[in-house]
């Protein structure tokens, strides 16, 4: 071969592994980017069949109910998750809560309102939307009687970060103490959400059980955590588990109810 020739074929050869490498790149890009997809629908499948078994847990507990006499529900997306209506419905049929405070009317409600009713128990539930409260009142009348109108608007707790709390929330609860605290509004901040969980230390009988839904929130994470340690300053002692199927929701309870980190 000639030189000129040498260099013509040196130069294809030079531009050929140049394609192959560009093909290669691109061909691991379309794989990685096909296993993140798999990964994304496999994540979401394991969430979606968590949820359907606990719907089916959840409709089987409460299948014979002497007091859950509604039993439509309409978990998911912004209300609650089946395996928190499960626990919930465990507390009140089993443990029989008389002082009962919700932050946030929802679908856990249409559970607390009748068990209330059924029960004669101390229900006391925040809400902030008027328009809601009423409609969720068409269905249960006796629901407006629980709820007491609080005002939403953003507070620092913890400096510099502002979240969604109730107003003047804790003057309200005055020297009210409960067994069953449900915190699931207001809407959720990114930092230290649903912070009114903090003022809820002081008004907690020594039996109790406290639970914050969207646990899978670094919010509400945060939130949780200086809960526990504001718990720990004043020596109240307490077990928790966090329960998990589409969403999270952290339970803590005083020690006497610690078989209710295990249903």
């Amino acid at each position: 071969l000639g030189a000129e020739n040498v260099w013509t074929a040196s130069d294809k050869l030079e531009q050929y592994k140049t394609q192959t490498a560009t093909q290669e790149q691109k061909h691991d890009a379309l794989f990685s980017d096909l296993a993140s997809r798999l990964n994304k629908f496999d994540e979401g499948a394991i969430k979606f069949s968590k949820e359907a078994y606990w719907s089916n847990v959840y409709r089987d507990t409460s299948a014979n109910s002497i007091w859950l006499k509604n039993k439509a529900v309409s978990p998911g997306r912004w209300a609650v998750s089946y395996i928190v209506l499960y626990i919930i419905y465990r507390i009140l049929d089993e443990i029989k809560p008389t002082h009962i405070l919700e932050l946030g009317l929802g679908q856990s409600s249409k559970l607390m309102v009748q068990y209330a009713d059924a029960f004669n128990a101390n229900l006391n539930i925040c809400e902030s939307n008027k328009s809601w409260i009423a409609f969720f009142a068409k269905q249960f009348p006796t629901a407006e009687r629980y709820v007491n109108i609080c005002r939403v608007g953003e507070k620092e707790f913890v400096s510099p970060y502002q979240s969604n709390a109730y107003l003047d929330f804790e003057k309200s609860l005055d020297d009210k103490k409960f067994d069953f605290v449900f915190i699931d509004g207001p809407e959720g901040s990114k930092n230290y959400s649903r912070p009114n969980l903090l003022e809820i230390v002081d008004h907690l009988q020594d039996t109790f059980v406290v639970i914050l839904d969207d646990f899978n929130r670094n919010g509400e994470k945060e939130t949780w955590e200086l809960f526990k340690n504001k718990l720990n300053e004043k020596n109240i002692k307490f077990v928790e588990k966090i329960y998990t199927s589409d969403k999270s929701a952290a339970l803590l309870c005083s020690p006497d109810l610690s078989y209710l980190t295990s249903l």
